[in-house]
Formats: C-alpha cells, sequence, structure tokens
C-alpha cells in the first residue's frame, strides 16, 4: 500500500517541474493516441463488414452468373455448350441440398424511364425475382404481400418496392394499390419491404447494394414483357444474374457451397461461368485482415510507446542526480530504501498514466476527425479503452523501476556530501 505523504511528495515533485513533466508525458500521449486512433479504425471496419455481412446472410450462399470472357475457340466453345445460370439450376439445388430453406434467383433489368416521379434509373435498380427471392434474401415485409408464383407464371404487371424506392417515387412509403411505369409498362404496387441500411465500405469479394432503392417484377414480367430480343453473333443472355441460396440454421455452410458448386458445374457441362460465394468466409476473411491491421498498427503506436517510455527513463535518471542531496536527507531522516523507490516509481507512473489519459481523449478527437474526413465508420470500445490506460500506467512502472533503484541504493552519506 503506497502511504500517502509520498504520494503527495511526488506528486509536488511533479508540479514543481511543470514543464518537464509535460515534455516527459509527450511520447506516452502520443503513443496512445495513436493505439486509440488505429484501434477505433480496425474496430469500426470489423464492425459495418460484419453488419453488412448480415444483411447478405451469414446462412446464405449467393451464385452468381460470371460471363465468359475471352475470343478464342475454347471460350466460343465454352459459351455454346452453356445456358448460364438458370431457374432449373435452383430447382436442381433444392433437390440435392436438403439443407436449403429457399431458392431465389433474379435478373437485372435496365430500366432507361421510372415514373410517377422523374428518377435518375441510376439510383433505382429493377430487378425481376422469383417467388423466394423476396424470402431467401432475408427482407422485411413493411405493407401489401409478397410477389407470389402466380405473378411470375402470369407474367403478370405488378411490382414490390424497397423503401428506399417507394419514397424516391412517390414521397411516401404508403404505396399500396398505386402504380409505377418501368420504361412503358404501367405496374401495380403489391407491396413494400425494407432492409436495414449499412455503411458504404465493400468487404472485399462482394459489391454491397442497398436493397431498399429497389423495384422487384415478377422474374416471368421482365423475360416475357422486358427482356430484348438476342441478336445472332452477341453473347446469349443468362437467365438469371444471381441466385441466393437460404441455408436452415446449424448447418454446415460451406459444405452446402461444395455441393452447390459440385452440382452447378454438372449441370454447366464443367464450365465455370458462375462464381460461388458465402457471406459467413468472407466475414472470417475480412477479420483476419483486420486482425493482421491491428497487430502492424499496434506495433506502429507501440513503438511510440517505447520511445515514450525511453524518455521517462531518462528524466527519471537525471531526476536521481539532481536530487541526490534530497535523497540523502529523506534516508538521514529515516526513510528506507522501499520509500524512495516507491517515491519516484509514483513520480514515473503519474507522468505516464496522466500522458495516457490525455493519449485516450486525443484518439477520441483523432478517430472523430477521421470519421469526418473520410467517411469511414470507427468504433472505440471500452475495453480498448482499459487497455491503453493499462498499458500506460506499465510503461510508468516499468520504465521507472531502474531509476528508482538506482535511487534507493544511493549511500546515504554520500547522498549528502553530494553539491
Amino acid at each position: 500500500m503506497i502511504r500517502s505523504d509520498l504520494l503527495l511528495d511526488g506528486l509536488h515533485g511533479l508540479i514543481d517541474h511543470p514543464l518537464r513533466s509535460a515534455l516527459t508525458g509527450l511520447g506516452i500521449v502520443f503513443g496512445v493516441a495513436a493505439v486509440i486512433a488505429m484501434l477505433s479504425i480496425g474496430e469500426g471496419a470489423q464492425r459495418e463488414a460484419q453488419a453488412m455481412i448480415s444483411l447478405l446472410g451469414l446462412h446464405q450462399v449467393i451464385v452468381e452468373a460470371r460471363p465468359i470472357e475471352g475470343e478464342s475457340e475454347d471460350a466460343i466453345e465454352k459459351r455454346r455448350s452453356t445456358l448460364g445460370l438458370r431457374l432449373l439450376d435452383g430447382d436442381a439445388l433444392l433437390e440435392a441440398l436438403p439443407q436449403l430453406r429457399a431458392v431465389g434467383g433474379r435478373k437485372r433489368l435496365k430500366a432507361e424511364d421510372l415514373l410517377p416521379r422523374p428518377v435518375d434509373p441510376t439510383l433505382i435498380t429493377v430487378e425481376g425475382v422469383d417467388a423466394g427471392f423476396l424470402h431467401a434474401a432475408g427482407l422485411d415485409l413493411v405493407a401489401g404481400r409478397r410477389l407470389l408464383e402466380e405473378d411470375d407464371a402470369e407474367r403478370a404487371a405488378v411490382c414490390v418496392l424497397g423503401i428506399g424506392a417507394a419514397r424516391l417515387l412517390f414521397g411516401s412509403s404508403d404505396v399500396v394499390g398505386k402504380q409505377v411505369r418501368v420504361d412503358r409498362v404501367w405496374l401495380d404496387v403489391v407491396g413494400v419491404v425494407r432492409q436495414p441500411t449499412y455503411g458504404t465500405r465493400p468487404v472485399e469479394g462482394m459489391e454491397m447494394e442497398d436493397r431498399n432503392l429497389r423495384v422487384f417484377l415478377p422474374l416471368g414480367t421482365v423475360l416475357g414483357r422486358f427482356e430484348k430480343e438476342w441478336k445472332a453473333g452477341e453473347p446469349a443472355p443468362t437467365e438469371l444474374d444471381e441466385q441466393i441460396l437460404r441455408v436452415r440454421e446449424g448447418e454446415d455452410i460451406e459444405g452446402v457451397a461444395d455441393v452447390a458448386e459440385v452440382t452447378l458445374l454438372r449441370l454447366h457441362h464443367d464450365v465455370r461461368d458462375f462464381r460461388v460465394v458465402v457471406p459467413l468466409a468472407l466475414l472470417e476473411q475480412s477479420r483476419q485482415t483486420q486482425a493482421l491491421f491491428n497487430l502492424v498498427m499496434g506495433l506502429i503506436a507501440g513503438i511510440s510507446l517505447l520511445i515514450g517510455g525511453i524518455g521517462i527513463m531518462n528524466i527519471m535518471l537525471a531526476g536521481v542526480v539532481e536530487r541526490t542531496r534530497e535523497i540523502g536527507v529523506r534516508r538521514a531522516l529515516g526513510a528506507r530504501m522501499r520509500d524512495v523507490e516507491l517515491l519516484f516509481l509514483v513520480e514515473s507512473t503519474t507522468i505516464s498514466l496522466v500522458g495516457g489519459l490525455v493519449g485516450i481523449v486525443l484518439g477520441l478527437i483523432s478517430a472523430s476527425i477521421i470519421a469526418s474526413a473520410t467517411g469511414w465508420t470507427t468504433a472505440v470500445s471500452g475495453s480498448s479503452l482499459a487497455l491503453s490506460a493499462g498499458i500506460s500506467a506499465l510503461v510508468g512502472i516499468v520504465f521507472g523501476t531502474w531509476p528508482a533503484m538506482r535511487a534507493a541504493r544511493m549511500d546515504p552519506v554520500q547522498a549528502l556530501r553530494h553539491d
């Protein structure tokens, strides 16, 4: 237990030399600030990635159509041997994989005109989807109903709007029963769906899209009323651009993805005109990348703390020489070696701890500035604050121990004779 008089004496020693104490703690201030700022970037990126992947679905496998590039004979032959991603692929996957809850396909439509409000077509995506897509994609129904198999089979002139698209087109989300014109076709709005919004930073290996800004049409309607005629010499259009496989909870998602890939290769005559994406695997990859980033940034910030600790040791050693006579007087008046050690340890630890607290404040300000200037998401966890404060105190103890021991081991007689 540290005696209160030693604590007060240590604080007085620092107060008597405020400029020296402040300069001594600068290394700790900047080191801790760097740690907080770097950890905030890493933590923010990790939370954002996890939120975005969660929106895609941790229980989903996504199959994306991929064009076969090139004009070689091999590429041309591959294009001729496959029809691309099709609805029949989804049926085959449902039959081959009992682990699937639902399969949903979609086809993007390049709409050139949207009404009732003139809206830039690049802001809103128009897609044809089958009856299972909205469920497989995990979209919540806000109003009305979802698309039905009957809508698909009858090529019905109906649509479901994402809540963001509804507000852009009508200025409100109360739109069930109203009409939307896509190019020259008028469609009845039968429902509104919503997906929670997320940040804008992409996850490696996956393009992030806001499904709130979409107009969903029955797939049969898109293929029957909007699909342009295929011209000879052009690559044949695929029936689907993407399929989402919703996996039952508790199942091995990566195992499902492997079986899906083998099944699709067999159906596509061993032509890889698709890509299988596992959001859960992307999340793990993002975590590993972020952990490496945090490690590198932590090492860089740790160098600053090391330099700060060396600065504290240097100043404390100089202080021992400067206060040699004071040490002799204290020993002559009955102070023990342990008391002298504690006196100097209090000073070094206080410098380091106060520097750490100032560094935490500076780090929080830096994280806020980084977020405002770059648009990145930053987040500071309580554990990182506690860790930074603990490390700063530890630096003071570690680098103050040698000066404290040197002061305590002085010969009291020689110390009193010191000029």
